[in-house]
């Protein structure tokens, strides 16, 4: 089939109304998350700062220093300021705060910034709960005649004391990985077992779904959103077998019947891998709203931004090294 390679001209046309919209709601110094909203979200505040970090990078810096000032005690970050305890979104907050500093590093204190990684990084290497038992993993170092029985999969839950799953886990992996892996040890440990915990959980036939591939003597199918962000997550090992029959699935889905998030993490881990967007490019751009937005939270347009760069080369998603 024939693919229409959207014009240059078209594409700035939809980005700059997005880019505009999203810098005149501001508000504050942070995003809520649906557009009516009142409540400042850490969600919706990092994926901005990220979307606008090159266009209007004085806005990043004001996201940024939101997101810094509302970092708990602990390392990590809450859905919003003072509601409940650190969750998931500390990772997006750490993934907008080093794409920040490395792309523009003049936006961040590195005195203030060193001292925020390491809080986020030590929160979301103990954030990772184990539910075995320790019968049984002594039962897993025995069997597997010593420490290889005990490099099972763990990833990262939603929320503390709670049961590790896909979505979280490929945000903090790529919170820790991008742009380039934090050269730690223990980082490095928890890297490979989070590798572990999402090649496991592959479906049948590419692709991943919130978690569990089989259940009740039934192969459950994968989704667009999560194999995407599964995807980015696992942008270092290109060559596993389980990534690349992911990349098929993703690539020939051609995107119709997607909503723009569901589409702009898939152009953003196609891109990543060197695959041709255009196809879905265009369906984004029918997508977009009179007034530039995407849907009705701020997160999925700050998305579809980041998506309508690549057709420009710019994607943030790509690791530098490694």
């Amino acid at each position: 089939m024939k693919v229409e390679i959207p014009a240059t001209a078209k594409i700035k046309e939809h980005l700059n109304k997005s880019q505009d919209f999203l810098s005149s709601s501001i508000g504050a110094g942070s995003y809520p998350y649906s557009l009516n909203g009142k409540t400042p979200s850490t969600e919706a505040t990092a994926w901005s700062a990220i979307a606008l970090l090159h266009s209007q990078p004085h806005l990043t810096e004001r996201l940024i220093a939101f997101l810094l000032a509302n970092q708990n005690s602990d390392g990590g970050w809450s859905t919003g300021p003072g509601i409940g305890q650190s969750d998931w979104t500390s990772a997006l907050a750490l993934l907008a705060l080093r794409i920040t500093k490395h792309y523009q590093p003049d936006l961040i204190n590195e005195k203030i910034f060193k001292q925020s990684l390491k809080k986020a990084a030590n929160y979301l290497i103990t954030d990772r709960n184990d539910f075995m038992f320790p019968v049984m993993r002594l039962l897993l170092f025995l069997g597997a005649k010593g420490p290889m029985g005990l490099q099972f999969g763990k990833g990262w839950p939603w929320n503390k004391n709670c049961y590790s799953w896909v979505e979280p886990t490929a945000y903090c992996l790529m919170a820790l990985k991008l742009p380039y892996l934090i050269d730690d040890h223990l980082i490095k440990i928890a890297v490979q077992h989070a590798h572990t915990f999402l090649l496991d959980r592959a479906c049948k036939g590419g692709g991943w779904n919130h978690g569990a591939f089989y259940c009740l003597g039934e192969y459950c199918p994968p989704y667009i959103l999560t194999t995407a962000e599964s995807l980015l997550s696992l942008i270092d090992i290109p060559e596993n077998e389980q990534v690349k029959s992911g990349l098929n699935y993703l690539d020939k889905a051609h995107g119709e019947g997607f909503s723009a998030w569901s589409l702009s993490l898939s152009i953003l881990a196609l891109d990543a891998y060197g695959y041709d967007c255009s196809h879905n490019l265009n369906l984004l751009f029918n997508l977009q709203d009179k007034n530039g937005s995407f849907g009705s939270n701020y997160m999925i347009t700050a998305l579809s931004i980041l998506a309508l760069q690549t057709a420009s080369g710019m994607n943030l998603f790509k690791p530098i090294k490694g």
